[in-house]
């Protein structure tokens, strides 16, 4: 019996021996994963650095209480889903572009009308600047009640163009004219040199900026020039270039913002310079700014050119829903001008 319990012993004995040489020999997985990150110093010190930093957070929430805070931070500005993303950048572009264009309209229009003394100029509108007809009827009663001032040059402009003009009320300036429904946010600004193009646009730009900064859902005016526009380019494209050049947006965001938001009617186009390109490329830009309208027929977009060179062209912008010309300063308006700005001995002098 003695002799069968030692051999019982000595068996267990060896197979426990055979078990520790067996561990020694193969470490565990933990073991092994840790001398393989301790092999790569660069490894072993992001994972020390991360132990650390999550130590500290954890202790800063202990101690101030405000651990739901700071997970909600991190799940605020880490947990977003890339589209989440996208949409948060553009309501922040949204937000600066709005501003940038607010204080940019208000220096220049500040610069073009000397202290804000501006004249009130006269209107026209003259839809057959964009293709469109208006009924016999209509033509011939508007006619018959035209005032006798200017009424020998609307006449020969009637008989050049054989189509109707129609003189603008005090009340229906173009700002109003914009948003006609008949119009439909889509509008030809004419003018002669110097008769206030860009300072009408620049004024219905200002209404235009603060509509949008108090609704959201109103789309973002922004001027863009034409004159930089060069034949064979895109205007889509063409529009991503000018939102980093004229706006600083950066490159990579700013192609995907002008997509997204000409797609969704989020974006006013203002457009100005069309006669400095010069007929040839002034023909072009009309022929792809035509196509590119009517790709995107909700979107809003006004343009400013000056008669003589846009008639000169003899290619019309159809996409377009009408036009309003502003007529040549006359000199009543230039002394009542002086006159505000308090120069009336200047108007002596020039007479």
């Amino acid at each position: 019996m003695g002799e069968k319990l030692q051999i019982v012993g000595e068996t267990i004995g060896g197979l426990m021996a055979q078990a520790d040489a067996t561990q020694q020999q193969a470490p565990d997985k933990f073991t092994q994963l840790m001398e393989g990150v301790n092999q790569i110093p660069w490894l072993s010190w992001g994972i020390a650095g991360f132990a650390v930093f999550a130590v500290a957070i954890a202790a800063i929430a202990k101690l101030t209480g405000n651990l739901d805070k700071i997970i909600s931070f991190f799940s605020k500005y880490f947990g977003k889903s890339g589209a989440e993303q996208v949409e948060q950048q553009a309501a922040y572009l949204r937000k600066q572009l709005l501003q940038q264009m607010k204080t940019d309209v208000a220096l220049r229009l500040e610069d073009s009308l000397h202290n804000l003394v501006r004249v009130d100029l006269e209107q026209e509108e003259q839809r057959h600047q964009v293709g469109r007809k208006k009924e016999s009827l209509v033509k011939a009663e508007r006619k018959k009640f035209q005032p006798f001032k200017n009424l020998i040059n609307r006449g020969l402009a009637v008989f050049r163009n054989n189509q109707d003009i129609e003189p603008v009320a005090p009340a229906e300036k173009t700002y109003n004219i914009f948003h006609r429904l008949d119009i439909g946010g889509r509008l030809l600004i004419l003018g002669e040199p110097g008769a206030g193009k860009t300072t009408e646009l620049l004024t219905v730009a200002q209404r235009l900026v603060d509509a949008a900064v108090e609704d959201s859902d109103k789309p973002v005016p922004l001027i863009f020039e034409l004159s930089s526009w060069t034949p064979n380019a895109e205007i889509l494209t063409w529009l991503g270039l000018q939102l980093q050049q004229s706006y600083g947006v950066s490159q990579k965001l700013a192609e995907p913002l002008v997509h997204e938001w000409v797609q969704k009617n989020r974006l006013l186009l203002l457009l100005d310079g069309l006669d400095e390109l010069g007929q040839r490329k002034q023909i072009a830009c009309i022929e792809a700014l035509e196509d590119f309208l009517a790709q995107y027929p909700t979107l809003s977009s006004i343009v400013c050119c000056r008669r003589e060179e846009y008639e000169q062209a003899e290619k019309q912008l159809k996409q377009l829903n009408g036009a309003v010309y502003l007529q040549s300063i006359e000199s009543p308006q230039i002394q009542q001008y002086l006159k505000d700005l308090g120069q009336k001995q200047l108007w002596s002098d020039i007479q």
